[in-house]
């Protein structure tokens, strides 16, 4: 391509120098043959008179009497005599007296004298070496030359710069068939038509070739080093010739042609488009307001070249696709077998549009079952909350149950962890929560709590033996599923449901999901298997993504959400009545650091043994690879 590129150029340059070339030669020769045949001697008195005539081009200033240029009034055998200096040997040789020669009179002036005396003021016009014409219309100029014979001089030049959006378009379209087939990029395409009327108002074309030359602003503004200039004439049945113009460097492209009609005026790029593709998400059912989900892509594609897949968006359905060609009008294609055929040839903007998907997405999670009264083997009260449950962690301890509801062994100042003047292990008397009580999630994946805790969220089984048969203070179920309504990349909890696909619970008030797994030896909270904990993990990269990234949750009792195991983002803790609490991630994250791996932690408990609330929303980040995972590291299905 680059190549023919420069072989173009450097044929466009040389018919440019050979039009001139040839131009000039011809004048040449005709001012030659004129200068001979009608350089005419007179002699009057000895004097000799000399008039060399001058032929010019249309346009020369022309007498008033004779509508001959000033400077080529004399014809053939004519001859204007002026005063001339005499030789001093023949003055020398005329006595004083001798008669002199009358001068002419002022009335005479514009006649001539020949060598037989006659008066040819009537001599034929002289005919112009070629008729020039020039005409503008908006921002576009253009001359036309031609020689006598080709078009006559009343001739009268007619030029409409073409910018009606209807025939600008079917001229892309012609021109895109043809850059296609000879690899070349459209940077700005000019429109022009061009046409001859005769004396009577009625269009006619050239008996031989014209010279053109066009120039227009926009034009001036090309950069020649590294695109080229073309003229392309286009027919009624819109086929495209190349008329193999020349650029002049000052903003006029010449060509030569034999026929007057549309040509269309091409900056030409490489064989290499950039497009740019850019993705909006419908955020409503009405099909009012639009807001971009994924960074823009910029593709570099060969002219003639296609997107190769506009479905970026994961979740979402393609429900329309803009094209705009630069400097160009919009094309929209709502149909999928269109998408295949868009094809590029200058620099382009796509806007994808997508309506989101809706379906069901399963999360794996993990429940903790807690039991605060376990009875009693001996002296020891069975319970989550017992001392040997808390290992070597010293100070104020959180408890499962609010202090209330545990053996009196378990009611002591020890249990009674104060923060922000609340206390953490009695219930707060409505919705106000007790911030603090989560610092991070540790390198091994394990809450780290601002207080001794009995190993809430550990992933392991604690059981007690009485009379022979075990009993459970911490049972871990890992197969459960939490279910999401998805619409396009918004999560809404539904339910909760177990591996076979039974539901355990729906989303919202009366979240008890393990009342089905209720122990008979549970003391405490006989209505409903109280005690529990939740916990899920979600990982995610940002990639393209640039749309919502939001977490809310409303319910009871502590809810946390820590982002990247360091950052608490939601802190809901204590024993409450049901609470809201929204982030935004974006808050949190770098947009920059695009191919990071996120994890968000999800750590719910109910501890109250009163009415039970979760529901929950994200918006997430959602690549190809966003997934919902089962702590620790075990993937489940894609969300």
């Amino acid at each position: 391509m680059e190549e023919r590129r420069k072989q173009k150029r450097g044929s466009c340059k040389e018919n440019g120098r050979k039009h001139r070339f040839v131009e000039q030669l011809a004048a040449l020769v005709l001012c030659a043959a004129l200068l001979v045949s009608n350089t005419l001697i007179s002699r009057a008195d000895d004097d000799a008179v000399v008039m060399l005539p001058v032929v010019e081009g249309t346009g020369e200033q022309q007498d008033a009497d004779t509508g001959m240029p000033e400077e080529a009034q004399v014809a053939d055998n004519e001859s204007i005599p002026e005063e001339q200096p005499r030789d001093k040997d023949d003055s020398a040789g005329q006595p004083e007296d001798a008669q002199q020669p009358e001068e002419t009179d002022a009335a005479d002036e514009n006649s001539t004298v020949t060598d037989n005396g006659k008066d040819q003021k009537d001599a034929p016009e002289e005919v112009p070496a070629v008729y020039t014409w020039e005409e503008s219309a908006g921002d576009m100029r253009v001359k036309v030359t031609a020689q006598p014979d080709v078009l006559p001089e009343d001739a009268q030049l007619h030029v409409r710069e073409i910018t009606e959006e209807a025939e600008i378009n079917s001229l892309e379209k012609t021109m895109e068939e043809k850059a296609v087939e000879e690899q070349f990029s459209i940077q700005k395409l000019l429109a022009v038509d061009i046409s001859f009327t005769d004396a009577q108002g009625s269009e006619i074309q050239p008996r031989g070739i014209v010279s053109v030359g066009v120039d227009h602003a926009e034009l001036k503004e090309a950069d020649t080093d590294s695109e080229m200039i073309s003229v392309f004439h286009v027919d009624a049945d819109q086929n495209a010739q190349d008329m193999g113009a020349a650029w002049e460097g000052n903003g006029e492209i010449v060509f030569e042609t034999p026929h007057f009609s549309t040509y269309v005026i091409i900056q030409q790029g490489n064989s290499e488009v950039v497009v740019t593709v850019e993705h909006y998400g419908r955020q409503d059912t009405s099909g009012a307001g639009y807001q971009e989900i994924y960074k823009a892509d910029e593709l570099t594609l060969p002219v003639g070249g296609m997107v190769p897949d506009y479905a970026k968006a994961v979740n979402w359905q393609v429900e329309k696709v803009d094209v705009t060609p630069e400097g160009g009008t919009t094309t929209t294609y709502t149909e999928e077998k269109q998408l295949s055929k868009i094809t590029v040839t200058k620099k382009t903007d796509i806007r994808v549009y997508y309506v989101a998907k809706q379906s069901e997405i399963a999360g794996a999670t993990t429940f903790y079952d807690y039991t605060v009264r376990a009875g009693r083997n001996g002296k020891r009260y069975l319970s989550i909350n017992e001392p040997a449950n808390y290992g070597n962690k010293t100070g104020k301890r959180l408890m499962v149950g609010d202090r209330g509801s545990n053996y009196s062994a378990y009611q002591t100042d020890d249990y009674q962890p104060m923060q922000n003047g609340k206390d953490a292990n009695i219930w707060t008397g409505d919705a106000s929560v007790v911030t603090g009580l989560l610092s991070k999630i540790d390198d091994n994946g394990n809450p780290v709590f601002a207080f001794a805790d009995p190993g809430f969220f550990e992933n392991s089984d604690v059981t007690a033996t009485v009379k022979g048969k075990t009993r459970y203070l911490r049972k871990i179920y890992r197969d459960d599923q939490l279910i999401f309504r998805q619409t396009g990349d918004t999560y809404v909890l539904d339910r909760v449901q177990d591996k076979d696909g039974n539901e355990l619970c729906k989303a919202g008030n009366d979240f008890f999901p393990l009342d089905g797994r209720k122990v008979g030896y549970e003391e405490a909270g006989k209505t409903h298997n109280f005690y529990f904990g939740m916990r899920y993990d979600v990982t995610f990269k940002l990639g393209d993504y640039k749309g919502p990234l939001n977490y809310s949750f409303t319910g009871d009792d502590d809810l946390w959400v820590v982002l990247d195991k360091d950052k608490v983002v939601i802190d809901l803790g204590g024993i409450h009545s049901a609470a809201t609490g929204t982030v935004d991630l974006w808050n949190y994250i770098d947009p920059a650091d695009t191919e990071r791996e996120h994890t968000l932690t999800v750590l719910y408990m109910e501890r109250g043994a009163g009415s039970s609330n979760c529901q929950m929303n994200f918006t997430p980040s959602v690549c190809a690879d966003f997934r919902c995972d089962r702590y620790p590291h075990v993937r489940s299905a894609a969300l």
